[in-house]
């Protein structure tokens, strides 16, 4: 393959990228989230807010 046309270049960069995503998600499945997954998380989840004990008695 001859590089040195910048339009040839282009033309065979698109294959290449398509051949490349399928790795990158098998290496991103199989790998990296596991260790994703060891992580401590850096907030604590999110509480719902339960009824408290004086809800609805404002101004009573």
């Amino acid at each position: 393959m001859d590089i040195s046309n910048f339009y040839l270049c282009l033309l065979w960069s698109l294959p290449a990228f398509l051949l490349m995503l399928p790795f990158g998600y098998l290496s991103f499945r199989f790998i990296e989230t596991p260790f994703l997954n060891l992580r401590r998380p850096y907030l604590a989840p999110a509480r719902r807010p339960g009824p408290t004990a004086g809800a609805g008695t404002l101004g009573s």
